[in-house]
């Protein structure tokens, strides 16, 4: 078991440590092990994932009547955070969906087709 001091907030926490986690001894779990998707579908899922849960706390923060500045801080982050998605969704795209359509001809109408996405 060990004592860590949060300076900031000026509390004890005990937990204990594991090779892989930490058990906190008020319940609950934290992973040293980094969160590791299997393939760039479940990235991309992931991302949007992320972009819901901050959108669930600024409505969560509107509803409670919090200092406007930190929902904008948090409506930074799923701004920012949408577009980490939008750019692995459009990387995705690009490595797939228009080589395809390259290879069978038809690069040209892939092409339009992501300018008309960027023109709106």
């Amino acid at each position: 078991m060990q004592d860590h001091y949060l300076k900031s907030r000026k509390i004890t926490i005990n937990h204990i440590k594991s090779s892989e986690f930490d058990i906190s001894l008020w319940g609950g779990y934290y992973s040293h092990m980094p969160y590791t998707p299997k393939d760039t579908k479940e990235r991309i899922t992931h991302r949007y994932k992320i972009v819901r849960g901050h959108l669930n706390k600024i409505i969560a923060m509107l509803e409670d009547d919090a200092y406007c500045m930190d929902i904008l801080h948090q409506s930074k982050a799923v701004q920012k955070a949408l577009q980490q998605a939008d750019a692995l969704l459009l990387e995705q795209h690009l490595k797939t969906c228009v080589l395809d359509a390259a290879k069978a001809g038809n690069a040209e109408e892939s092409l339009a087709e992501i300018l008309a996405i960027f023109k709106k």
